[in-house]
């Protein structure tokens, strides 16, 4: 079933990203956070559209999510030096857990009726922190994550064990079993019930054909299909549909 207008947007201007991230830094101002942060960004993904574009030129320097895989994520999420790529996978699960679903619509965004202009003057990958985190607050994602999100607050339903002490010269089911009883006991405490087996699991990868058929049309680089025509209008209707949800301007 469709997701209904929120009727509080129903009375007032359309919002932009701009507007939203702007009243998102006051309230984090206030709680201390004084400056917009850009962590280590790759650098060989452009802060502009290009004039005109081969599809390796965009496979190079603007389509960042080609790289958002287990082989090359390193691409899109570079360590800060040795021995630190731990946090590039950090980012790289992050992303995949929380923060895809607002990056493609930032990105399809940018591209809406041939508009060709980030809203934040940069691709998704190059934002700042407190733009992700805008992003991300502005669309969640709807699937359950495996890993925590660093770059806001607690998130439902995840919890903090306390240290365990474990005889590592047991059998692996007989800890495993310890464990389970102690997931037990904390889903106790916040009266949450045990999912049963496969719920929570992530059924759809989100595509990114519709932003790709978009920028072949624009720089000539092929022609679609019926069936990719079809597909891009139905990712357009959705898009829009996502603006009068959220009570953004298209």
């Amino acid at each position: 079933m469709a997701r209904r207008p929120n009727p509080a947007n129903a009375d007032r201007a359309p919002r932009t990203l701009n507007s939203v991230l702007a009243a998102d830094l006051r309230r984090w101002f206030k709680r201390g956070e004084v400056e917009q942060s850009y962590p280590h960004r790759p650098e060989h993904f452009w802060d502009r559209f290009p004039e005109a574009a081969t599809e390796d030129l965009l496979v190079n320097n603007v389509w960042w999510w080609r790289y958002a895989d287990p082989e090359k994520y390193l691409r899109i999420f570079p360590e800060w030096g040795d021995g630190l790529e731990w946090w590039s996978q950090k980012l790289f699960l992050t992303f995949q857990n929380h923060l895809e679903a607002s990056a493609y619509f930032y990105e399809f965004r940018a591209r809406y009726n041939d508009r060709y202009v980030w809203d934040f003057d940069r691709p998704w990958i190059r934002c700042s922190d407190q733009q992700w985190r805008s992003l991300n607050r502005l669309l969640p994602s709807k699937y359950p994550s495996t890993v925590d999100l660093p770059i806001t607050r607690p998130i439902d339903n995840w919890v903090s064990l306390p240290p365990l002490n474990l005889n590592l010269g047991l059998n692996d089911e007989i800890l495993f079993r310890e464990f389970k009883l102690e997931l037990e006991r904390k889903r106790q405490e916040i009266g949450l019930e045990r999912p049963a087996t496969g719920q929570g699991v992530r059924r759809r990868a989100i595509s990114w054909k519709p932003i790709e058929f978009m920028d072949y049309r624009r720089y000539k680089i092929m022609v679609l299909n019926d069936a990719e025509r079809s597909g891009l209008s139905k990712a357009r209707r959705s898009y829009e549909r996502t603006c009068t949800r959220l009570g953004l301007e298209p």
